[in-house]
């Protein structure tokens, strides 16, 4: 699986990488729960209406959880959850 972060942290699982790089504690938190916030909003466009105001929460949390990344200079793995998250919802 393509940019998956290890979950004990140590680094991330991309064939393409020579050398896997190791995540400080705090940026683990960051992409866990990025991670976490993408699966919930996943979930619950499954049952509610795109306005209702748990989804435009759990919305504003992702954005605030990537910039968080984006500060911890996670830009490649935040852009990378992102993009296994835009699943559309049938």
């Amino acid at each position: 699986m393509a940019g998956s972060i290890d979950p004990r942290g140590a680094s991330p699982t991309k064939a393409s990488e020579a050398v896997p790089r190791t995540f400080s504690p705090l940026q683990v938190l960051v992409l866990r729960r990025l991670a976490k916030l993408l699966h919930q909003r996943r979930e619950c466009q499954k049952l509610v209406d795109s306005a209702d105001w748990h989804l435009v929460l759990v919305r504003k949390a992702i954005y605030s959880t990537y910039c968080d990344a984006l500060t911890l200079d996670l830009t490649t793995e935040a852009t990378e959850l992102l993009g296994t998250g835009q699943e559309q919802v049938a």
